[in-house]
């Protein structure tokens, strides 16, 4: 094991290295790439932005993520203001966490720094997984569920820290204090996740409860602690902007609604949870399942005598995947690939068994081959995990990579450089029914609209944003409009009022009234295909 702190610093320093360099290739937040395209990057990128110019999530902008997440893209805006280069040095820093957690997780079991670091090395190679992190054009990096995933590893970390020894219950006050604090962390982040941490230390209390009720009161009151630090610097700023009752309609309540399905209750919300995440593990991510369920079947086995570790573990994955899995998209997944490390753990352990069977072959030639290959073998050990992980990410295979030079001025740039050619306060912009493309980060526009992209919802669950873009278009209250569509006038629609069968007609209505086309782009990328069209108000 490392033992002393310069060794420490060195191995950590080199696994953030290494992390950096795989990022470099595995993101499109990377300067490797021409731009982070992804449409919900460039949301949380406009609400960030957003925040650290003056207006207030939930409030002034509308987007349902968490308010940590937007203070992390707030300042990567602030480093790089109209790229992803700020949130990529984040992304570094989130996975650089990850590898260094899941190495000392390892280090707990394999009393070995050089197997540990290899273990922590292979977690990246599912998180970073094609179809995961990458899912065609699509995805890219940069999802709430990518900044939660070192929040779980450090969790696992102290908890099993905790549970590992009995004694240390009694004394774990920092651990727990620590739990807690993550868990704020992640309510803030992306509050569905928190059911992970509930289902990791639920175990423990009831057990305390149980048998230390003294040991249970100050456990409870540790965790309380660490859980409510992260909310007071919100709460403040969420009292001076006036902005807590937009946080629970939106952080809370419309989340709610958004993940639902209509005419359900909670216990059908779980059911179709549970039959999502098995569905999905089984069919979508077939090697995860198999990784996370023999290294947590080997993880419970070789633990069997400690039951609450066992169960805490368990609970906490099942929790986190139905949490994942009631409505689903690929990188949601990304919290629960750290679970990986487990079946890491277990083939390690088997490893080791198997080597010792095998050793009693000790001859002079056997040595002298070990001692030669005792350099080689971790040096092409860590390039063939590198290379494995990069492959199987396949970013790098993508035309967006600078590399191919099909077009490093997207439509995004295209259409940006001609509103900023116009003055200032003319630099006013609304993309109309559809994601945030990436014209706002491109051309560094704070929003004037609330609704500035079209989330994924229907008129009928949520009509606010369908006719405040139809108000605000009808108000003239932006300078220019970004479409995929050419826009028609129909006049019998006029009289009408907007719902869910007219509503993108009277839209184009609108735009046609008060607005003129003066600019087509092709799409690139993410948007390949699309033509993308600028329409300037008409004074």
């Amino acid at each position: 094991m490392v033992r002393n702190k310069s060794q420490i610093t060195i191995l950590y320093v080199s696994l953030v290295i290494y992390t950096a360099l795989l990022m470099f290739f595995c993101t499109k937040s990377s300067p490797l790439y021409i731009t982070n395209d992804w449409p919900d990057a460039n949301a949380y990128f406009t609400m960030g932005k957003g925040m650290m110019n003056g207006a207030v999530p939930y409030k002034d902008l509308f987007d349902h993520k968490g308010p940590l997440l937007y203070l992390i893209y707030g300042i990567g805006y602030l480093i790089d203001n109209t790229g992803f280069f700020g949130v990529f040095l984040f992304q570094v820093a989130s996975m650089s966490l990850v590898v260094i957690f899941s190495f000392k997780i390892a280090e707990l079991y394999t009393k070995s720094s050089k197997s540990s670091a290899v273990i922590a090395l292979f977690v990246p190679v599912m998180i970073l997984a094609g179809g995961l992190y990458i899912n065609g054009a699509d995805l890219g990096g940069g999802s709430p569920d990518e900044f939660a995933a070192p929040l779980i590893v450090m969790s696992l970390y102290f908890a099993i820290r905790l549970f590992k020894d009995k004694k240390a219950i009694v004394s774990g006050h920092l651990e727990m204090f620590a739990i807690g604090l993550l868990g704020g962390l992640i309510v803030l982040l992306k509050f569905n996740i928190f059911a992970f941490t509930v289902g990791l230390m639920a175990p423990l209390f009831i057990y305390l409860a149980v048998k230390q009720f003294r040991i249970f009161l100050k456990s409870v009151g540790f965790i309380a602690l660490g859980f409510v630090i992260p909310f007071i610097p919100y709460l403040i700023y969420a009292a001076i902007t006036g902005s807590l009752n937009d946080f629970i309609d939106v952080y809370i309540k419309f989340n709610m609604t958004y993940a639902s399905t209509e005419d359900t209750n909670l216990l059908y919300t779980l059911c179709l949870g549970i039959k999502n995440g098995i569905s999905i593990i089984i069919n979508d991510y077939f090697i995860h399942f198999i990784i996370i369920a023999f290294g947590l079947l080997y993880f419970i086995y070789s633990n069997r005598k400690n039951a609450v570790l066992n169960i805490s573990i368990f609970l906490s994955f099942a929790l986190l995947l139905i949490s994942l899995t009631v409505k689903f998209w690929p990188y949601q997944f990304i919290p629960a690939a750290v679970f990986c490390i487990f079946g890491y753990l277990a083939f390690y352990d088997l490893y080791k068994k198997i080597k010792a069977r095998l050793s009693s072959d000790k001859t002079p030639l056997n040595k002298d081959r070990n001692k030669a290959g005792g350099a080689i073998i971790p040096i092409f050990t860590i390039l063939l995990i590198f290379t494995f992980t990069v492959g199987n990410n396949g970013l790098i295979a993508q035309l967006l990579n600078r590399a191919t030079n099909i077009n490093p001025n997207p439509s995004q740039q295209e259409i940006a450089n001609v509103i900023l050619k116009d003055t200032k306060e003319n630099q006013t912009m609304l993309e109309v029914l559809s994601l945030d493309s990436g014209f706002y980060t491109a051309a560094g526009i704070v929003p004037s609209s609330r609704y500035f992209y079209m989330p994924n919802v229907t008129f009928e669950l949520y009509p606010d944003v369908f006719i405040s873009q139809y108000e605000d278009i009808e108000a003239g209250i932006n300078k220019y409009l970004v479409t995929s569509f050419l826009v028609a006038f129909t006049p019998e629609l006029e009289q009408q009022p907007i719902d869910k069968n007219n509503y993108g007609q009277k839209i184009q209505n609108a735009i046609s009234k008060h607005y003129e086309l003066i600019y087509v782009a092709e799409g690139h990328y993410y948007t390949d295909g699309r033509i993308q069209y600028l329409y300037r108000r008409v004074d």
